[in-house]
């Protein structure tokens, strides 16, 4: 069963930081013509993968948080840090990407963009190097 988690937290990890330096930088140079049609494929495509992987994480998080006898341990430590990663993503990025779906391809838009999605990079790096 860890072997599981290790391999979802890991497949977050790397797909994350791809996001990060790579895809949403990338944006930018997507057509403003193009870009809807574009970013609702993209959204649905890394819905189907990155979706999946979140709801297992949680799944492991709540079940090892809740197997444990004490609440000050490493598995309740691992649920704070995973339900963090779900605020993150929809509090601080899905809302950018609403924006983005509706109005189009702003560059001040994909900047926020960028600079909501850090903490989750920071979060998701955190779950497989602590």
């Amino acid at each position: 069963m860890d072997i599981v988690k290790t391999v979802i937290d890991w497949s977050l990890l790397v797909v994350v930081w791809l996001v990060q330096l790579a895809v949403y930088p990338g944006f930018r140079r997507i057509g403003k013509s193009r870009f809807v049609t574009w970013h609702s494929r993209y959204l649905k495509l890394m819905g189907y993968l990155v979706g999946p992987l979140m709801i297992g994480q949680l799944s492991f998080a709540v079940w090892n948080a809740f197997t444990v006898r004490h609440w000050l341990s490493a598995e309740t430590h691992y649920l704070g840090l995973v339900a963090l990663t779900w605020i993150a993503t929809f509090r601080m990025v899905v809302p950018f990407h609403d924006k983005l779906q509706s109005r189009g391809n702003e560059p001040n838009l994909v900047r926020q963009l960028v600079w909501a999605n850090w903490p989750r990079t920071v979060l998701w790096s955190v779950i497989v190097f602590v």
